[in-house]
This record gives C-alpha cells, structure tokens and sequence, in this order.
C-alpha cells in the first residue's frame, strides 16, 4: 500500500511540484498536505469529483505544503458541497485558514485524539525536526493491516520511528531528501544522513520524496526507493 504523490519537489524545486500524498480509502481520499500545485493538480486530474469526501493531514504551514490548502477547502465546500476533514495537531490550522478568509463552517477540524471519519483509518502525530520557528509533524499511518510514516519535512527520521522499521512493526517510512550532502542543511533530510542513519538491509522500506534536484538515481544506488507520482 504505498502513497502516490502529486509531485515530488522541494519548495524551490517548483518543476517538481509539490511533495504531497495521496490514497485513496473507500470513498475518501486521504491527502498529505496541501501545497501551492496541489488544488490545481487535484482539479486537473479529476480528483474533487471522483471522491466524496477528502481527509487532509497537514504537517506544517510552509507554502509548499499549505499554498492551496484555503482555495481547495472553498472550492469543496462552496462548489461541490463535499465534506473536507482537516487533520492538525492543535488550534493553529484554524487560525491560519482565518487569515485566508476560510471559516470553520467550511471544514471539519480533526486533532489525533478525534473519530476518524473513516474507521479503518487511524493516525497519530509525531513532531520532527524541521523549522524551528513552527511546529512541523509528521504521521503515523495505520490502515487495516498497513502501517507507515509520513514524515512531512524533517531532518532525520525521529529515533522511535526508526526503531518501529526496524523491529517490523511498520512497512514503510516516507522522508525527505532535500539534498544529497549533509553540510548542505540542517533543516531538511539528506541522502548521506540518510545513508548514516538505516541499515542496508531496510532501505528499500524507505521511499525518499521532496528532491531538491535530480538524485533519483544516487537514491537508487544507495538502496532507497524514489516516491512515485501519479
């Protein structure tokens, strides 16, 4: 069960398009962030009409990863009269979709702790080390018997979650990879960091999204796995 990304950039690598996810439960498409190419890429492809209610888990206020999050709330709400359900760990979302005109009548906010509106579904976020000027999460994902990470951007895969892949007690984790040289950032993933941090033998587990250029093959080679797009 691996998520299909809408693209596979960082947020200045636009040619990519945004690193945001999608998979599709039942009748509900489930989304990992929201991004400044993901409502049109959503409205292009025919995604709005083909689901009847869409669960969108943000991992941090970046524009790359919330640029159309108020235009595709509006548009679902005003135009299609869907139900959008938006994931956040607190208060913040609500305030941050005020400033952009969208009120809470237009969506539903969910925390962790909330019902999912699907039953099968159940999240629980994990903070990571990105910006430390905002929160930034990522998400822990079980569906049925499928478990994966989400890690949203980060530096490094967080310790426990590492320790989850590693005793098998989740397929898969989903990182950032900004960059091919750990001196190049602190803030985001790295190929080299990432080659420090997992065994050989798990790094087809790990699937690298957010490119800030090309290295899809020196992912390869290392033994990691490249997001694929729809």
């Amino acid at each position: 069960m691996d998520l299909r990304f809408l693209g596979l950039g960082s947020a200045y690598n636009p040619i990519y398009k945004n690193s945001n996810a999608v998979l599709p439960i039942d009748d509900c498409l489930l989304m990992f962030d929201c991004g400044e190419s993901t409502f049109e890429t959503l409205y292009s492809r025919g995604f709005l009409e083909k689901y009847n209610s869409f669960i969108v888990a943000i991992t941090h206020f970046h524009s790359d990863h919330v640029g159309s999050l108020g235009s595709f709330i509006s548009y679902c709400h005003c135009q299609l009269h869907k139900t959008v359900y938006l994931l956040y760990p607190n208060e913040d979302i609500r305030k941050f979709l005020l400033f952009t005109g969208v009120p809470e009548s237009m969506y539903t906010h969910l925390t962790p702790a909330s019902p999912m509106p699907c039953e099968k579904l159940h999240l629980t976020a994990v903070e990571v080390q990105h910006d430390p000027l905002i929160h930034c999460f990522g998400y822990l994902v079980h569906i049925d018997d499928h478990r994966f990470f989400f890690g949203g951007d980060s530096a490094a895969i967080p310790a426990d979650i590492l320790q989850l892949l590693l005793d098998s007690r989740i397929d898969t984790i989903y990182q950032d990879v900004t960059y091919e040289h750990s001196w190049e950032s602190t803030c985001h993933g790295t190929l080299e960091g990432l080659c420090n941090q997992v065994p050989e033998s798990f790094r087809e587990k790990v699937i690298c999204m957010h490119l800030g250029s090309d290295i899809c093959g020196k992912i390869d080679t290392a033994g990691f796995r490249v997001a694929q797009t729809i």
